[in-house]
């Protein structure tokens, strides 16, 4: 992989209580992919507060991880309601409010690799 900035968003709603965890699992994995040398990775926090922002934002619950402003989970973002609620993902047939650390590391280093093998 080439250098270059990944930028990875957590974006998140103070009422929901799962994206501590998420943010926990977010850092970590930024950690060993900074670790490794490929990447310089920046972690962002982001507060969405008002029904308007939600909106404007398509935001579809929290937590809601974006790689370079990709969902981790695109598909399932399309089946959230936009609005201040929490997210729920749906992945090897179990709802969960937050995504197992393996697949959030894997969904991250894909979207990584999609988009320097773009450039």
């Amino acid at each position: 992989m080439s250098k270059g900035k990944t930028v990875i968003k957590v974006l998140y709603w103070k009422e929901c209580p799962s994206w501590g965890l998420a943010l926990e699992r977010v850092n970590k994995i930024a950690e060993e992919i900074k670790s490794k040398g490929e990447k310089d990775v920046e972690v962002v926090l982001e507060e969405i507060k008002t029904d308007e922002e939600a909106s404007a934002k398509k935001f579809p619950g929290s937590p809601t991880i974006l790689v370079n402003g990709k969902d981790i989970d695109e598909e399932g973002a399309k089946q959230n309601p936009i609005g201040l609620t929490c997210r729920v993902y749906y992945i090897n047939g179990k709802y969960l409010p937050i995504p197992p650390y393996e697949f959030i590391k894997e969904r991250i280093l894909k979207i990584i690799e999609e988009q320097t093998y773009k450039l």
